[in-house]
């Protein structure tokens, strides 16, 4: 009876562990980056359904989201695709809160307006929502304003880098 008791209670101990998932160590990190053709193609002479594209990296493991952020504002490794960050602009703090990410930027951020700004604001929430699994992104800095406003919020539904309209016009060709 003690060797069945044991018995079932290896068993019963054996039985947790096998639910417990290995660690996959090819994580891999998609970032945004903007086209340094600006999504024109010169070989087919006419653009590209997008003009952001999505770059791999897997060479970055361990890391916190501060610092996978601090990485992504380092530029692409893809010579295709262009930073549009400024080499100096770094992360003050990140922080997630349900849904919604919230970044803080060094105040060279600032120095960029208009499409610039929303093209480079664009890229960076679309990538800190595929790190964090959120819906809306918020941007600021530590002190200036963003085109006179205090933070720019984005969404999953508000960023578009596909031209659908593009899309449908080439089927229907």
């Amino acid at each position: 009876m003690k060797r069945l008791f044991c018995l079932i209670l290896s068993i019963l101990l054996i039985v947790p562990v096998s639910g417990c998932q290995r660690q996959d160590r090819d994580t891999h990190y998609t970032f945004y980056y903007p086209r340094m053709d600006h999504g024109y193609n010169t070989l087919e002479g006419k653009f590209h359904n997008s003009f952001v594209e999505a770059e791999s990296r897997k060479d970055i493991s361990g890391q916190s989201l501060f610092d996978i952020l601090e990485i992504y504002l380092d530029g692409p490794i893809d010579l295709n695709l262009s930073n549009p960050f400024s080499k100096d602009l770094s992360v003050v703090s990140v922080s997630v809160n349900g849904q919604a990410l919230s970044i803080v930027v060094t105040d060279h951020l600032a120095e960029l307006t208009g499409i610039y700004l929303y093209i480079a604001c664009a890229c960076l929430a679309q990538t800190g929502m595929e790190l964090t699994n959120t819906d809306i992104v918020q941007i600021s800095c530590e002190k200036a304003l963003l085109d006179g406003k205090k933070a720019i919020s984005l969404g999953k539904d508000t960023i578009l880098f596909n031209d659908a309209a593009t899309a449908t016009t080439h089927e229907q060709e």
